[in-house]
């Protein structure tokens, strides 16, 4: 129940941080084995192996992690795939001892961090020394990641492994600045409510729900600055609230559509070279 204002996501000081063991290993190569193999009429085989791997450690568990993670960020269309291998992974693998003291480390509680550690990292990427062309090269990786997370959290959400005040923490946060509001936001806004509308607009948070369309609504007018794109996806979204969350025409196309693994793989690839070729646009035009 939410009885008041949310405070805005935090990363603790004291948060555990793997160390320098924590690379390229046999558990390493088991992990990225069996996420390269996973498919949704796969998982449950994969899910037995996977859980059946000796995770000895908390930077082995902080590894496991974030090579899911990775491939969740990279394959958003396998999200709810992952995520229920991180809720299996929650359910087998072992706490381990905080030598800094305090609660245990968890694996709910190491994928909590990695969760607010993606959240911000888009804003920190450093592009110091960069040209032109690497630099929107950058932004550009730092951005797909973003909008992989956001919608990873909107799974993960779904499965009960991150709560429903952390959701509107993000919410919150993404909303921003109405006045001045932010691309990457605005668009990452949207992809999280298409993920996880239906399961937090309920009774107890209508109140809040009520308060990010009416911004959202701002957010549409001409005079905010925001390009047509984002000004149709936010209406997109505010059509689907209206029709209750169930997905419609273009939408719901769009939703049905299965994908393969090598599809998405496929289809990344081309991706990554499409932007490849328009930063070295960027590049030459600048040298004119």
């Amino acid at each position: 129940l939410i009885t008041g204002p949310v405070e805005p996501l935090k990363v603790t000081e004291n948060r555990w941080k793997p160390g320098d063991k924590a690379v390229a290993s046999a558990l390493q190569r088991e992990t990225a084995g069996y996420l390269n193999k996973i498919t949704p009429e796969k998982f449950e085989a994969i899910r037995d192996k996977f859980c059946a791997m000796t995770v000895d450690s908390a930077a082995d568990l902080a590894l496991v992690i974030k090579l899911i993670f990775d491939k969740a960020l990279t394959e958003p269309a396998f999200g709810s795939v992952y995520a229920d291998l991180c809720v299996a992974g929650a359910e087998k693998f072992a706490e381990f001892p905080n030598e800094a003291g305090g609660k245990p480390i968890t694996f709910k509680r190491l994928l909590l961090n990695r969760c607010q550690e993606e959240f911000e990292a888009e804003k920190n990427v450093n592009v110091e020394g960069m040209n032109e062309a690497d630099a929107a090269q950058a932004h550009t990786r730092a951005k797909r990641r973003a909008l992989g997370n956001i919608r990873f959290i909107g799974e993960l959400y779904k499965k009960r492994m991150l709560t429903e005040k952390i959701m509107h923490e993000c919410l919150i946060k993404l909303l921003g600045d109405v006045d001045n509001p932010q691309e990457e936001e605005v668009e990452c806004l949207c992809k999280l409510l298409m993920t996880i509308g239906k399961h937090i607009d309920h009774d107890r948070a209508r109140e809040h729900v009520n308060e990010y369309f009416v911004r959202m609504e701002e957010l549409c007018r001409p005079d905010k600055g925001l390009p047509a794109r984002l000004r149709f996806m936010l209406l997109d979204v505010i059509e689907l609230r209206k029709n209750k969350w169930e997905l419609k025409g273009t939408l719901a196309t769009t939703a049905s559509q299965v994908k393969t693994i090598a599809e998405v793989h496929r289809e990344a690839a081309e991706e990554e070279k499409r932007k490849e070729e328009l930063a070295a646009q960027v590049s030459m035009s600048g040298r004119h």
